[in-house]
């Protein structure tokens, strides 16, 4: 039994030890409860340790069942992810197929985004090739110059002020120094802090930085969606993403099918190919037109 100290104004506690059925014993160490009156003490004990048993179950049964569905997912994604690399001739190792799964999980999810999408394009950009930079583009979506610039600043022709709109959370997040609770670091004058003192940095870290690589990419594929849909239906740009946001802009499966093709042909315009592949690779796994739609829950934060 655990000695505790007694509450103030009585000398009157109980500490409780108590067993399931399995006779696995849990330690009531921190069941620490005041007793007002010797009348009702013992139901008053007992309904508290009851409340707490059932807690505790609640909590391990919930943790366990998140923890069985979290493991189910990586191992599905897993298996994509192992299928898009063999067909493309490419081996992973257990460990790294379960380093993308784990990372393409965690920043969709993030994102709002279908995770097997963001799993097509890599296997199209850089076949899960780890800390990618190139002449063409850095990071594991291949996120080109111009676009890194666009969503820097809103000088030199720059259009931060569009990005901010479709995330500015994860874009302040890319952009500016946090401390460990996520806050931005400001300076004296109240300015945040920026982590990269140019686009070209920024480029390059996406490219040394996998998570960041895949975060950018994915900010550069919303705008890239909401461009196309506002020059199709005429809408401003503005106005666009934020009913996409919103949920007002209702988009057919046939349009959102079209809408993707159109969105990856501009996300990489070298190989014509590319968007095809992309959405088939998609349509050939049984996954739904859903999975095309970049704005279609909101983003977790």
């Amino acid at each position: 039994m655990t000695e505790v100290t007694p509450l103030v104004n009585t000398n009157k506690y109980v500490t409780a030890n108590y067993s399931f059925q399995d006779n696995k014993k849990m330690s009531g160490k921190d069941i620490i409860i005041p007793l007002v009156s010797e009348e009702g003490e013992k139901d008053l004990v007992n309904e508290a340790i009851d409340k707490k048993v059932i807690d505790n179950l609640n909590n391990k049964i919930l943790e366990a069942l998140n923890k069985l569905k979290y493991e189910k997912n990586i191992k599905e994604t897993g298996t994509v992810i192992t299928k898009l690399a063999e067909e493309r001739k490419k081996s992973l190792s257990k460990e790294d197929t379960r380093y993308w799964a784990e990372l393409i999980l965690k920043t969709a999810e993030e994102a709002g985004i279908s995770p097997e999408l963001v799993t097509a394009i890599i296997a199209k950009e850089t076949l899960f090739e780890k800390n990618t930079d190139t002449p063409g583009g850095a990071g594991p979506m291949q996120v080109v110059t111009v676009t890194i610039s666009d969503m820097f600043s809103n000088s030199n022709g720059g259009r931060k002020i569009m990005y901010d709109l479709i995330d500015k959370t994860t874009l302040d997040k890319i952009l500016y120094k946090t401390d460990e609770t996520g806050n931005i670091i400001t300076d004296d004058k109240g300015n945040p802090i920026r982590r990269y003192n140019s686009p070209a940095e920024l480029r390059h870290a996406c490219g040394q930085d996998d998570k960041l690589g895949i975060e950018a990419g994915v900010i550069c594929l919303k705008m890239k969606f909401a461009e196309c849909i506002s020059r199709i239906k005429g809408i401003p740009l503005k106005n666009t993403i934020t009913k996409l946001k919103s949920g007002e802009l209702k988009l057919s499966d046939e349009e959102l099918k079209r809408y993707m093709l159109i969105t990856l042909k501009n996300y990489n315009s070298v190989f014509n190919e590319y968007a095809p592949a992309v959405v088939d690779s998609l349509q050939n796994s049984s996954h739904s037109t859903d999975s095309f739609n970049l704005y279609r829950v909101p983003i977790k934060k």
